[in-house]
């Protein structure tokens, strides 16, 4: 599936919160229980650290996924995809995007994820390994391949 790529701007900031939403509900339900106040506040707090790349597809919006580095690591973040999006072949392309670009920088990459994530499959498949682990994240870290 063909798709494209552009930086969010503050008016896709309710888009964002509802993918979000829309995508760790269960997640977050099942670990923290969900508190639609708390997960706005948390969600301006990531907004104000920077805005995500949108994924679209036939000009719509359907996912968002954020790659910043600090101190020579990079952090992937935020990568949610609409429900009727997955196992399109969309997730697997971001990926393998995301790893050429930090294999072409040499710097390792973090990333986390909710117990109980989808993702827990997909991760490994592009060079991510499992670093550490609580009750509630997974903790992974990918070294450059090339």
């Amino acid at each position: 599936m063909d798709f494209m790529v552009r930086t969010a701007t503050q008016d896709d900031y309710e888009f964002t919160f509802s993918l979000k939403k829309l995508a760790e509900v269960d997640a977050i339900t099942a670990i923290f229980g969900w508190d639609e106040e708390l997960q706005r506040e948390l969600h301006l707090i990531e907004w104000h650290q920077g805005f995500p790349e949108l994924i679209y597809v036939d000009g719509e919006p359907v996912g968002s996924y954020m790659l910043v580095e600090n101190n020579e690591v990079w952090h992937f973040s935020r990568f949610f995809l609409l429900p009727n999006f997955h196992g399109k072949g969309i997730g697997s392309k971001i990926l393998q995007q995301v790893s050429d670009t930090l294999d072409s920088y040499q710097q390792p990459c973090k990333l986390c994820y909710l117990q109980g994530s989808r993702v827990q499959t997909l991760y490994p498949r592009f060079g991510f390994v499992k670093c550490s682990e609580d009750d509630q994240f997974v903790y992974m870290i990918r070294y450059p391949t090339k």
